[in-house]
């Protein structure tokens, strides 16, 4: 919910005896400690115990431009999680050296690791490990290696999470062509004073940006969210109370200053829904017609055309129609947030540090379904890792070996404490860094709670969303294909589209506006 750009962090903990101290290195594009010997060009294929070899890790962490102070540390976490644990490891494994390297962009880093990932297979200058997700993964099928040997043996460790590997392998038909590493889900944050004020007491206290706002008389506790329209039912409640908060202004360039609710992401949003409702946003079939069938479906175009209706009268909206606060990004939800301008968020879990602030409190719940007979679904985000062929097996070999310590109990719980991502395995949360925050989620906050204590008490609600979320089988990822990635850009196209257009206001014109819409989106995806 903060800047793509940064890794978020919650504790600048690291599992003890796991991570050796995370020194900050004053590389702009690498981690790690210092250089082992490169691999000869001739050497016999033997196995990464016994020669030295060298391997890259192309990921989006972005490097601390200022290692040497540390009050910025919470900023590039997962940079400073990287750096320590490729010591650790290399202090394990002397005959392996790690370099981290980071290839994202300030747009879209995962789309910026893509772009120099294609550019590097035409010239045999790709790393041994990226950072990635299957819809660009996919497209580098023929020069990936084929892990589901290694992810079977992982369904055998009764310790990792299998809700990670079976959304795994729901992208790829049945195989594994990468391997969870950092994951998280969206999840829906209410501000509590709001929901349970009643009549004309100040919904907060006020304090900083935050104005606690006072309703009518009339003012009703919303109750609970058990649905996607029972959200759209409080947020139209919200409006009536809140009219002066919630005026639908828009700016010279067709921004809007305020929502009730705001879903981060167009495409997640819509992804997400057409799951609850049980249609397909794209299928495992091998003919890219057959694969895409939103793009005609019916049911997904009345789900588009109710989403605008929603959008239009002023009750949800996502981060696209907010002010820009630099030349890529967006205001951020979580400022709109604490500024009193939104009342619901549904956004990334790993972003709730962004929530612990002053003057209200946070509740969080998972996605709501749809409909009250719609499934929940929880889409599983955050980045897998892909391994790349390579001449040498000892390198390859390395690559795994490297995966299997960056994801052990104490090194996935160092990467959850410090950045909010959940733990891949269940005994992770016996690590001393993560039982105070599942213990912390267990006493409420309030708006006057300190700081800490609602930073640790969000996180702990996050763990918990994650076990809700696999004990009720909410997670999913749609199957990949070779135009997965267009399909997913087209969607959010679709939503962008209709969200910023003010011309069409009857029921029959927002229909036209969809069908359109979709028409040009098949054209998008399928040419």
């Amino acid at each position: 919910m903060k800047a793509p750009k940064l890794t978020l962090c919650l504790l600048s903990v690291v599992a003890v005896g796991a991570l050796a101290a995370c020194g900050g290195s004053s590389s702009e594009t690498s981690q790690g400690a210092s250089k082992a010997s490169e691999t000869s060009q001739g050497a016999s294929q033997t196995s990464a115990a016994e020669k030295e070899v060298t391997i890259t890790w192309w990921n989006t962490y972005t490097p601390d431009p200022t290692p040497e102070d540390t009050s910025d540390d919470r900023n590039y976490a997962a940079y400073h999680y990287v750096e320590g644990v490729i010591k650790a490891f290399q202090t394990a494994n002397p005959k392996i050296t790690v370099n981290a390297v980071y290839k994202g962009n300030y747009a879209n880093d995962y789309a910026g690791l893509a772009s120099a990932v294609d550019s590097g297979l035409s010239t045999g200058d790709v790393p041994h490990i990226a950072s990635t997700y299957g819809t660009y993964a996919i497209g580098w099928k023929d020069s990936l290696v084929d892990v589901t040997s290694h992810a079977e043996e992982l369904y055998k460790d009764a310790d990792f999470n299998k809700a990670y590997l079976d959304v795994e392998k729901q992208q790829y038909d049945g195989k594994f062509f990468s391997l969870p590493y950092s994951k998280s889900t969206d999840a829906l944050m209410l501000n509590a004073e709001v929901m349970k004020a009643v009549g004309t007491a100040p919904a907060g206290e006020n304090a900083g940006d935050y104005v606690a706002p006072i309703g009518p008389e009339s003012k009703a506790d919303y109750g609970q969210i058990t649905s996607f329209e029972k959200l759209m039912e409080v947020a139209a409640q919200m409006k009536e109370d809140y009219p002066t908060i919630f005026t639908g202004r828009r700016d010279e360039n067709n921004y809007i200053d305020a929502c009730p609710v705001i879903y981060e992401d167009p495409a997640n949003l819509f992804i997400t829904l057409l799951e609850s409702k049980g249609i397909p946003f794209v299928t495992a079939d091998s003919n890219p017609v057959a694969a895409t069938k939103f793009v005609d479906s019916a049911e997904a175009k009345e789900l588009a055309v109710q989403l605008t209706k929603w959008n239009h009268q002023g009750l949800l909206a996502t981060k696209n129609q907010f002010k820009m606060i630099n030349s890529y990004s967006h205001e951020y939800p979580s400022t709109i947030f604490g500024q009193g301008k939104c009342f619901a968020i549904l956004a990334s879990t790993s972003g709730a540090p962004w929530m612990a602030a002053d003057g209200y409190s946070v509740s969080w719940q998972k996605v709501p379904a749809y409909g009250d007979n719609g499934l929940a679904k929880s889409l599983s985000q955050g980045p897998s890792l892909a391994f790349f062929k390579k001449k040498d097996q000892a390198e390859v070999d390395a690559a795994l070996k490297f995966y299997d310590f960056l994801t052990s109990k104490e090194n996935s719980a160092a990467l959850a404490a410090q950045t909010n991502y959940f733990p891949l395995r269940a005994s992770s949360k016996e690590v001393d860094s993560i039982k105070p925050l599942i213990e912390a989620a267990k006493t409420p906050v309030t708006a006057s709670s300190a700081y800490a204590d609602k930073k640790n008490n969000y996180a702990g609600r996050v763990f918990e969303i994650n076990d809700e979320c696999m004990n009720g089988n909410n997670y999913f990822m749609s199957p990949v294909y070779s135009l997965a990635g267009k399909a997913r850009a087209a969607v959010n196209n679709i939503i962008t589209a209709l969200f910023d257009d003010t011309t069409h206001t009857t029921d029959d014109q927002i229909k036209e506006l969809v069908n359109n819409q979709f028409a040009a989106a098949k054209t998008s995806i399928l040419g």
